[in-house]
C-alpha cells in the first residue's frame, strides 16, 4: 500500500477511515468486502487502497496512516501526540533516556517492532477518550502495561502465536535492581509518548 507523504492528505484519509470505523462499530460486517468499495460513497480518493484491503483491515490501515503521519510530523519538528491525554505526556529524565539508549538501536528490527507496538498502545489506550473511560493510572510500569496490551490483542490462535513472538523480540523497558537497596529509574505509562519519540530518534539516527 503506497501512502502519500503530505500531512494534510494523510489527515483527510484518517478522517475518512474514522467515519468508516464509526459506521462499522457494533455492526455485523462482511469482513472480506473491499474497504475501498465500502468507502466510495463518502471518500474523496481511494487510490491508496488496493482491492486486497478488506473491511477487517480497517483499523490496521488507520493505524498505519496514523504512524506515517506521526513520522512526518516528527521530521518536521511538530508535536505528534496532541490527541493524547495530558497526564500521559511527561518528559523523560536523563536516567530514562539512558535506559532507552541502551535498549534501542539504529535501524534495529527489534527497535522497529517496539516502535510499532508501543505506537498502537499509545494511540489506542492513551487518547483522551480512552483515558477518561478507563480511569488509567499513569504511574504504572510502561513495560508491564505494554506487554499486557500485546497479550490482550490476541483473538485467535495465530494471533496468540504472533503476540508470543512479539513479546520475545521487543526489548525490555525495565532495569532490574542490583540489590535490595538499589532503586533504578522506572519508565511509566505517563512517559510513553516521549519515550516513543526518543526511540524513534534512536531508530532513524545513525551514530558513527
Amino acid at each position: 500500500m503506497k501512502l502519500p507523504r503530505q500531512v494534510p492528505t494523510l489527515r483527510d484519509q484518517l478522517k475518512e477511515l474514522k467515519v468508516a470505523i464509526n459506521f462499522l462499530y457494533g455492526t455485523k460486517i462482511e469482513e472480506d468486502k473491499s474497504l475501498a468499495e465500502y468507502m466510495q460513497s463518502f471518500a474523496k480518493d481511494l487510490t491508496y487502497l488496493p482491492d486486497s484491503i478488506k473491511l477487517r483491515h480497517v483499523r490496521d490501515v488507520w493505524l498505519l496512516i496514523k504512524y506515517t503521519q506521526t513520522d512526518l510530523l516528527l521530521k518536521h519538528r511538530q508535536e505528534p501526540f496532541d490527541d493524547i491525554d495530558f497526564k500521559c505526556r511527561e518528559a523523560l529524565t536523563p536516567d530514562l533516556e539512558g535506559l532507552l539508549q541502551d535498549r534501542c538501536m539504529y535501524n534495529s528490527p527489534r527497535t522497529k517492532l517496539l516502535l510499532q507496538e508501543l505506537f498502537k498502545y499509545i494511540i489506542l489506550r492513551l487518547n483522551k477518550a480512552a483515558v477518561a473511560e478507563s480511569e488509567l493510572d499513569a504511574n504504572r510500569s510502561l513495560d508491564e502495561e505494554l506487554k499486557a496490551f500485546i497479550s490482550s490483542s490476541a483473538n485467535t490462535d495465530s494471533d496468540e502465536e504472533r503476540s508470543y513472538q512479539i513479546l520475545k523480540e521487543i526489548p525490555d523497558l525495565v532495569i532490574e535492581p542490583r540489590d535490595k537497596t538499589d532503586k533504578p529509574p522506572k519508565l511509566l505509562v505517563k512517559h510513553a509518548p516521549k519515550a516513543w519519540c526518543y526511540i524513534w530518534k534512536r531508530y532513524i539516527t545513525k551514530v558513527d
